[in-house]
């Protein structure tokens, strides 16, 4: 048992990862659209 406790908190950490890579990407993404638009702005994105 003790190694799917150990599986279950390793596919957690690397589900958190993800989607803070992905909020990362996502924040660049409108960053450069506000940079077009001649808008200022800053995005921090926490998961």
């Amino acid at each position: 048992m003790p190694d799917t406790d150990k599986s279950e908190k390793t596919e957690k950490k690397s589900l958190v990862a993800r989607l803070e890579e992905e909020g990362d990407v996502a924040a660049d993404y409108l960053e450069a659209l506000l940079d077009i638009a001649d808008l200022d702005g800053d995005i921090d994105i926490d998961v």
